[in-house]
């Protein structure tokens, strides 16, 4: 029987496409508020130690805004370039190290909100 082929039809293939994918957009769509707020405790305890440690920042710079793709769940500074530049060239570095220790602080706390909101992905999906 070598290289004999054989072909078969899947009956219902579009339906549990459709069905795959229905069900994939339900999960993102619940997994991206959790995502969210697992990293609410980061963009706050940056918020709150930018204003300690870096002197002269004023309130608008020294916020910060959650994020997400497909892939990715990031906290970055609320502000952007002011056009003409900046009469502080030296803001970025000191805003991303403030990131980095945030991140750092509260990595545990984090993780234990993304895996709440995996493991309620896996329940809502069945996969579980």
């Amino acid at each position: 029987m070598a290289g004999a082929v054989t072909e078969f039809h899947v009956k219902g293939r579009k339906e549990l496409e459709a069905a795959f994918l229905e069900l994939r957009r339900e999960v993102l769509a619940g997994i991206k508020p959790g995502l969210l707020a697992a990293a609410k405790p980061i963009a706050d305890d940056a918020h709150s130690k930018t204003l300690q440690d870096i002197t002269h920042i004023g309130q608008p710079w020294s916020q910060f805004r959650i994020g997400a793709t497909v892939h990715t769940v990031y906290v970055a500074p609320k502000r952007r370039r002011r056009p003409g530049g900046s009469p502080r060239p030296n803001l970025a570095p000191l805003l991303y190290r403030e990131m980095e220790a945030a991140v750092a602080r509260n990595q545990d706390v984090a993780l234990a909100a993304m895996e709440a909101v995996t493991e309620a992905a896996e329940v809502k999906s069945g996969l579980a």
